[in-house]
C-alpha cells in the first residue's frame, strides 16, 4: 500500500505490524506521538533542517 521508503511512528508493536504489512521501509517507537503530546498541553518540537 505504501511504496517509496515511507517511515512511520508507531507506539505499540502492533502498529509496527500494521505499518510493516502496509509497506513502509522503518518504524520508529516513540513513547508519546508528537500529536499526543500537543494534546496534552506540551510541546514537540522538530530538529531544525538547516
Amino acid at each position: 500500500m505504501l511504496k517509496g521508503g515511507v517511515v512511520m511512528d508507531v507506539t505499540t508493536v502492533e502498529q509496527a505490524e500494521v505499518a510493516e504489512r502496509a509497506g513502509a521501509v522503518a518504524v520508529m517507537v516513540l513513547d508519546k506521538l508528537p500529536s499526543d503530546v500537543r494534546k496534552a498541553g506540551g510541546v514537540a518540537r522538530t530538529a531544525s533542517v538547516r
